[in-house]
């Protein structure tokens, strides 16, 4: 018998790997480990990880990977102390890349006299604008801003 033949056997022998099956299996591409909907291949950990990355810390974020939608969170507290009606734009952990869905701004102190209210805006995809909109307070906002 020819190594060739041998081969063909064994090809022959050789099935498609399921849950309930061995056998052979290919390894996903990312393009069908984004789409979702291949269940014939298997996905290996650095395929899982590909996009995630992680900022820890007062000023951090989070960024999915694209099979898990790509969607980024952003938080982050301001350096300095807003008076009324002062502004500030700060520069996020994490760049959107598609979309800036929603920010948001509080104080978060632990000064329970402290009544400022802010209003957080997109300044750019790299950068969120915080107003202090309290007539008489003043405080050190915090945010946080979802977006992709």
């Amino acid at each position: 018998m020819t190594a060739l033949r041998v081969f063909q056997a064994i090809v022959a022998k050789v099935v498609q790997a399921t849950e309930s099956v061995a056998g052979i299996a290919r390894v996903a591409t990312q393009v069908l480990v984004n789409a979702g909907v291949d269940d014939t291949t298997f996905v290996t950990p650095k395929k899982l990880k590909l996009g995630f990355f992680a900022v820890w810390g007062e000023t951090g974020g989070i960024v999915f990977p694209t099979w898990l939608g790509g969607l980024i969170i952003n938080w982050g507290i301001s350096g300095t102390t807003l008076l009324p009606g002062a502004s500030t734009q700060l520069t996020m952990a994490n760049a959107f890349t598609t979309s800036f869905f929603k920010a948001s701004a509080f104080y978060d102190g632990s000064d329970s006299t402290a009544m400022s209210t802010f209003n957080a805006y997109r300044a750019s995809m790299t950068q969120i604008k915080i107003t202090n909109t309290h007539a008489t307070s003043t405080s050190t906002p915090s945010y946080i801003a979802i977006g992709r």
